[in-house]
């Protein structure tokens, strides 16, 4: 009697109907296959670019969106540099102009707001008037997180004044291969450091909010962790090339950085390149198993250029594009395809859902991330502009959903704003320059005017020194800035950017950036006496612009050498060696002159120099990329600057950045300062030695150790002490069951003072504080998984060391830093009894015994005086809880702990698909058979899957049935249910088989033509016939 009447059911019906089309016309929430696949789709802005008309087509915009459905454009068409272009960029407001052309489309279209993504990759980089900050290779040498938020946050606030909401950046690479093109764009060398930057970066970009009463337009900003994963370790070097790594490392080095970036991150981008064999954006274990289940990561992931089309094309992985399609859709959880131009994407997809070779619910995952990710940004067409699906008029005017008509306003704030970020880049380029060496030049050496070649005087007898500045990067925007700026490759000479060297001008900057100053013109800024020459190109060749005699006559010589710009696979190079005629025209300058020579280094990458050059300069100053405002910051640490109205008094900047990596001495001694401790190279370094009885092994040699850095102050350390944790607690073997390594009670206290050190050769006199960035170090002793030769175990950025009095500082130094890997290779654990040593400073070396000293290329530039009692001793008892495969099988089987996710329709009262965690870790236990690592892993996949009965998937193969029966009492029932049946038809069996015989006989007994077989069998089985007569009878019936 509850049943609805007919006309009620049509009524709703009808209702529905409506509400159905009225969606779909307006766009709101995704209502069909085409539209959920159009949301995957993410098309390059050049395919709607009119290249004659320097705008947007607004017909190609509505006809491609028609077709494509497209939830998603990137890229600026301007990244490409095309001498056509009469623009090198967008301001913001040209930007919002263009971006409200496509929604308006969209809108028109009845689907969602386009979710626009650009390579804002150090800075608003693709947006014209922007403050571009240094690379990310050059931030790192800050060791300050603090600074990188501040960048991440000073990003999304410019990307989001052009109505961009998302940030294709950080990377998150390890750079442990330096031949790389993309090595400026890593946060260097050690996986620590880069996740602690990553992870602050991508709090700054996702933590800025725009006013609720500011323009128009998205109020918030994603960013994108990328490129997932293990990109940075290319074979050879070459961008994109195949990667092989074992397991072990790539859990060890690469792993961590990537999970502590993803907790932040809203959305995370794949790679180039294929591991193992297997092509990235079609990799099941990395894409499913790896990033949604160990690393739990719930956001939206997007495909690098091309990527799934490369599976065909670059990796020749899949036959056709259709293939490679259907794999990626299969195999991973890729969510949205940088296609990026054309539309055989989107109809192979579709047609594929049609057919049920790619289920509905696979597009159905991905467009419900798609779409959360634009609702979370407030990218929806209320919030953007207040208009109500139902005021949709085809004849009306366009929509204002980017606040243009405000233009004055966005760009005075705009404006407002960069001024704002060019004097925070100005601090972060003179925390991020890393003095390398600073010796005593050959001309004072030995005498009581003795000083180390910098910082330069800012006075000689009552004048101005004479100073000559050469090399190619002196005077370089581009080249102090590098790629990813203005252009993919950087900015270039028809852009301006590059003035040219031997006028030596002032840079005419059509870029408009903020501050902007060559090294030049940072010299000339401070009122130097400065003498200026290229010298050389880039690519070696001589320039014929130098004075005669190079250095004679001056009173020091700066040569700037370094890389033009470049980045990805246009940078691939053969040789890291710096091209030799740069190295030739440093040797003539050093031929020139006995007085100070200052190398400065501009470049993305660390390229080495031959043996003959590398000990020319008396100072070597690491520059980076630290973008175009970097001149004058830069000028301001190698030279003296008079204060006014002080006659021959000086004001000095101390230098503080540290190497984020190592720079080689060789190119066969690539690898990484965290090594093993096997990685070792004999003295026999031209294979000289044959039969010799004897030689000796060691750490293979650096030109400068990862940490190396010095200012004009001699730090020193001492009174190292180690506080491990109360390990016996409760709450200490609480984390410890629970593999929670970050754990505040699983921390380790080190305290250590720091001061200054007596030399007579600093600049003490001119400073009262210095910044300085302590590091600490752990050095494992032994763990079945070779251990690291050392790891960063904690550092600290202080402000200001005192030169009153030293500083006792306290670093905790967290239990996952003590962690080795299992014996899967892919878990940490804390191994009862280890022993660790923790040493101070850049060179100390704890493996080393007490009469070693560190191996550096110049003992000036250490900036701690090593000595063995930097190392203390940290031991873990050996009674501490150890049982890491329970502990994180038992994070599986508890369903009230992530990933959750997956787990609809799970039943956590069913202890077949559940059991706590403390129930769980008793179980595993008391376990006759012991749970296994393969167990753990099979665990991992099943609950990705959202597999709820474990035991369809694993239980059944790893534990006998006592094990089982432990845990469910389904299973109990089932399994005595089972015994009792099978008992049943055990008897059954048994008395049948008397009835089976009797039936035999008298079937042969009847039987007209039996085959022969079946008369041997009666005449064996029957007892009954003895008689000979009846058998002879048998035999001769015919067959």
């Amino acid at each position: 009697k509850n049943r609805p009447s007919r006309r009620s059911n049509m009524r709703s019906f009808a209702t529905l109907a409506i509400l159905q089309l009225s969606l779909l016309a307006h766009g709101d929430p995704v209502q069909n296959t085409a539209q959920k696949v159009g949301q995957m789709t993410q098309l390059d802005i050049s395919v709607v670019w009119d290249p004659q008309k320097q705008a947007i087509n607004e017909e190609n915009v509505a006809s491609w969106l028609k077709d494509t459905k497209a939830g998603s454009f990137l890229n600026s068409p301007f990244a490409i540099y095309d001498n056509k272009n009469t623009k090198v960029g967008w301001d913001p407001l040209e930007w919002r102009t263009v971006l409200n052309q496509l929604q308006n489309a969209a809108f028109n279209e009845g689907i969602r707001p386009i979710l626009y993504g650009i390579d804002s990759i150090h800075g608003a980089t693709y947006v014209k008037g922007s403050v571009i900050f240094p690379q990310q290779l050059t931030q790192a040498a800050a060791f300050c997180p603090k600074m990188a938020e501040e960048v991440g946050r000073r990003t999304a606030r410019a990307t989001l004044k052009a109505g961009i909401p998302w940030i294709f950046s950080p990377v998150v690479g390890v750079m442990s291969e330096p031949r790389w093109a993309r090595v400026f764009e890593t946060y260097g060398e050690d996986p620590m450091l880069v996740g602690d930057l990553a992870s602050a970066y991508v709090r700054g970009v996702q933590g800025y909010r725009a006013p609720e009463d500011s323009f128009n337009g998205p109020k918030r900003v994603a960013a994108c962790v990328k490129h997932f994963i293990g990109y940075s370790h290319p074979t050879g070097g070459h961008d994109r090339a195949p990667v092989h790594l074992d397991r072990p490392t790539l859990y060890r080095i690469y792993f961590p950085p990537f999970q502590r970036a993803l907790k932040e991150s809203l959305t995370v981008m794949e790679a180039y390149h294929e591991i193992g064999r297997i092509p990235l954006a079609v990799n099941e274990d990395l894409l499913r198993y790896l990033l949604r289940g160990r690393m739990q990561f719930d956001g939206m992931m997007v495909t690098d250029y091309r990527e799934i089309q490369n599976a065909e094309i670059w990796h020749q992985s899949a036959s056709t594009y259709e293939e490679a399609i259907v794999t990626s859709m299969q195999k991973t959880t890729i969510d949205m395809s940088m296609v990026p131009d054309n539309k055989d994407f989107f109809n192979t997809l579709f047609n594929a859902v049609a057919k049920g070779t790619v289920p509905e619910s696979r597009v159905d995952a991905s467009a419900e991330r798609i779409t959360t990710l634009k609702d979370t940004l407030g990218l929806s067409w209320e919030k953007m502009g207040g208009v109500q699906h139902d005021d949709v008029n085809p004849n009306a005017a366009a929509l204002d959903f980017y606040a243009t008509d405000r233009s004055t306003d966005i760009l005075t704030e705009f404006q407002s704003e960069a001024t704002e970020d060019a004097e925070f880049a100005i601090d972060l380029i003179q925390k991020t320059t890393v003095l390398l060496k600073n010796s005593v030049p050959p001309s004072l050496q030995g005498t009581e005017a003795a000083a180390r070649a910098l910082p330069l005087p800012a006075v000689i007898d009552a004048r101005k020194p004479k100073l000559l500045l050469a090399g190619p990067t002196c005077n370089s925007l581009a080249a102090q800035t590098g790629g990813w700026s203005v252009h993919w490759q950087g900015p270039t000479e028809g852009d301006a950017e590059i003035v040219d060297g031997a006028a030596g001008g002032a840079a005419t900057d059509s870029w408009k950036h903020v501050s902007a100053s060559t090294l030049l013109e940072g010299f000339r800024d401070l009122q130097a006496d400065v003498t200026y020459c290229s010298g050389v190109g880039f690519d070696g060749t001589p320039a014929s612009d130098c004075p005669d005699g190079l250095a004679a006559g001056h009173d020091a010589a700066v040569v700037c050498l370094g890389e033009a710009t470049y980045t990805e696979k246009p940078g691939d190079i053969n040789d890291i060696a710096l091209n030799r005629g740069q190295q030739a025209f440093l040797k003539d300058v050093r031929d020139s002159t006995t007085k100070a020579l200052i190398l400065v280094y501009f470049g993305g990458r660390p390229r080495i120099l031959d043996e003959e050059t590398r000990d020319l300069a008396d100072a070597i100053v690491f520059a980076g990329l630290p973008g175009p405002t970097g001149g004058l910051p830069i000028a301001k640490l190698l030279l003296e600057t008079a204060e006014a109205g002080a006659p021959g008094t000086a004001g000095v900047v101390s230098p503080s950045g540290r190497l984020p990596f190592t720079w080689h001495a060789y190119e066969a001694n690539t690898q990484p300062y965290w090594s093993e401790p096997s990685q070792q190279c004999s003295d026999a370094v031209d294979g000289s030695l044959g039969h010799a009885p004897a030689y000796s092994n060691g750490r293979c040699p650096e030109w400068f150790a990862f940490g190396t850095g010095m200012g004009y102050a001699t730090m020193e350390y001492a009174n190292l002490s180690v506080s491990p944790p109360d390990w016996a607690s409760a709450e200490a073997e609480k984390a410890l069951r629970e593999a929670d390594f970050d754990s505040e009670h699983l921390i380790t206290l080190v305290e250590i003072s720091v001061g200054w050190a007596a030399n007579q050769l600093d600049h003490a006199a001119l400073l009262d504080g210095v910044r300085h960035v302590l590091l600490l170090f752990a050095f494992r002793q032994a763990s079945y998984v070779v251990p690291e030769y050392k790891r960063l175990a904690s550092y600290l950025s202080i402000e200001s060391v005192e030169k009153a009095q030293a500083t006792t500082l306290t670093l905790n130094i967290s239990a996952s830093a003590l962690a080795s890997l299992a014996e899967d290779g892919m878990h940490d654990i804390i191994e009862p009894g280890s022993v660790f040593h923790i040493g101070a400073g850049p060179h100390v070396d704890c493996r080393a015994d007490e009469t070693s000293s560190p191996s550096i290329g110049f003992e000036s530039s250490v900036d701690a005086s090593w000595d063995h009692s930097n190392c203390a001793e940290l031991s873990v008892p050996s009674t501490i809880f150890s049982d890491p495969i329970c502990s994180y099988a038992c994070e599986q089987w508890d369903l009230t702990r992530p990933p959750s996710r997956n787990l609809v329709g799970c039943d956590p009262k069913d202890s077949w698909q559940h059991m706590d965690f403390d129930s769980c870790i008793s179980t595993c236990q008391k376990a006759s058979r012991p749970w296994t690592w393969d167990y753990v892993q099979c665990l991992e996949k099943a609950r990705t899957d959202g597999v709820c009965t474990f035991a369809d998937r694993c239980w059944n193969n790893y534990h006998t049935t006592k094990e089982r029966s432990l845990v469910s009492p389904r299973y109990r029932t089932a399994t005595i249910a089972l015994s009792v049946t099978i008992g049943v038809l055990g008897f059954l069996l048994v008395i049948s088989k008397h009835v089976v015989q009797k039936l035999r006989r008298e079937l042969g007994r009847f039987r007209e033509v039996p085959q022969e077989e079946e008369v041997e069998n009666l005449l064996v089985e029957d007892a009954v016939l003895e008689d000979p007569e009846a058998e002879l009878e048998l035999r001769q019936r015919p067959r």
